[in-house]
C-alpha cells in the first residue's frame, strides 16, 4: 500500500511541476504584461517572490521522477506477480498522469526550444 502511494506521487510529480511553471509565467504576465521570453521579466526581478526557495525543488522533483519512475513501475510490477492489466487497473491513473506531465514537458521543450518556459526560469 505504501509502495502503491509513493509510486502515485512521483507520477504526478511532472504534472505538478509543469503547472507551477506555467502558473509562474502566468504571474510574470500579469505583472510584465507579456509572456515571460529568457530574461524578460528576469524571474528573480519579480515582486512577492515566496515561490523562489520553493520551486527549483519542485523541478528536482519532476526531473528525479522522470529518472525514477519507469524503473520504479517496473520493479513494481515484476514484484506484484499479477497480470499486467490487473497492475494497469490499479496503476493506471498514476501512469497516464506521468505520462501527461512528461508529454506536456516535451511539447513545451521542444517547440519553445530556448525561448522556453525552463529557459526563462532557469536564467
Amino acid at each position: 500500500m505504501k509502495a502503491r502511494l509513493a509510486l502515485a506521487c512521483l507520477a504526478g510529480l511532472p504534472l505538478v511541476a509543469f503547472v507551477a511553471v506555467v502558473g509562474l509565467a502566468y504571474y510574470a504576465w500579469s505583472v510584465v504584461g507579456h509572456w515571460p521570453v529568457y530574461a524578460h521579466p528576469d524571474p528573480k526581478d519579480l515582486p512577492n517572490s515566496a515561490w523562489r526557495p520553493i520551486l527549483p525543488w519542485i523541478v528536482a522533483g519532476a526531473v528525479a521522477s522522470v529518472v525514477l519512475y519507469p524503473p520504479l513501475a517496473a520493479v513494481s510490477l515484476a514484484r506484484a506477480k499479477l497480470p499486467a492489466r490487473v497492475w494497469l487497473r490499479e496503476h493506471g491513473m498514476g501512469l497516464t498522469v506521468f505520462c501527461l506531465g512528461v508529454g506536456l514537458w516535451a511539447i513545451e521543450t521542444s517547440v519553445r526550444g530556448e525561448r522556453g518556459l525552463l529557459s526563462w526560469l532557469l536564467d
